[in-house]
């Protein structure tokens, strides 16, 4: 299919300019102007570009792009990675924010269905926007049965044990330390999220509230393989595959 018949789909799914984000989401590099093999990822790596290149993929949709908020200096890794899209002509379409918030393929709904949550509403506001899920279980859950529920997609982690039971729980994949004090007023018990870092530690054990936290890389695969399989869905002449590099950050 035409490449720009795909992208003005992504950007009617996600809505990218409703959100302040600091990634330029969309098609951050032109490729090829027809689209038959698309490789997903959740992140733009040189491994990914060159995955793509070599498997003769027209476009790389991945969740961490290239462009951000700040410059781009072409030396270095990233003249390594460009190289790779442009002399193979694969295009690159990134979405931060917007594929972390959909309701239906977005990261955090992904994760709180896997913990078995029963969705309520966001969780905090991001700059005026809605984001994360607030959630609760029919009747409280010791945190451990939550933990075995996850295990299946998500092996060890950072754990802090509130000391009991569960029944209110918020979401937020990859990393949420930005938002701690919204996160520690919005009247949960449970925190899962991705990167737990050492200001978080105390803040958190002093309120008594537990969380749980699996990894920036690993929370963040969900969103982009329901992308991937929403393609399949709605276009099943592309092919479609999802290239796994994971980080255990």
């Amino acid at each position: 299919m035409k490449t720009q018949d795909l992208i003005h789909d992504f950007d009617t799914l996600f809505e990218p300019g409703r959100f302040p984000d600091v990634s330029q989401n969309g098609l951050q590099i032109q490729g090829r102007q027809e689209t038959a093999k698309v490789l997903f990822a959740v992140d733009a790596s040189l491994e990914a570009a060159r995955r793509a290149a070599q498997g003769g993929y027209d476009l790389l949709v991945v969740h961490h792009g290239l462009f951000w908020s700040q410059p781009v200096y072409v030396r270095g890794y990233m003249k390594e990675r460009l190289k790779t899209f442009l002399l193979n002509d694969v295009g690159l379409y990134a979405m931060h924010l917007p594929l972390d918030e959909h309701p239906e393929l977005g990261n955090n709904v992904s994760l709180a269905l896997e913990a078995g949550i029963r969705k309520e509403g966001p969780l905090v506001y991001y700059k005026g926007i809605p984001f994360g899920v607030k959630g609760s279980f029919d009747k409280p859950q010791p945190l451990e049965e939550i933990r075995r529920r996850l295990s299946s997609s998500y092996t060890g982690g950072y754990v802090i044990d509130g000391g009991k039971p569960v029944s209110t729980v918020g979401v937020i994949t990859g990393d949420a330390g930005s938002l701690l004090e919204d996160i520690l007023r919005s009247g949960i018990d449970l925190f899962i999220s991705g990167e737990m870092t050492h200001a978080m530690v105390h803040p958190f054990t002093e309120s008594g509230l537990s969380g749980l936290f699996y990894g920036h890389y690993a929370t963040e695969r969900g969103g982009i393989l329901r992308l991937m399989e929403y393609v399949r869905r709605m276009y099943p002449g592309i092919e479609c595959d999802f290239f796994e590099y994971e980080t255990n950050l």
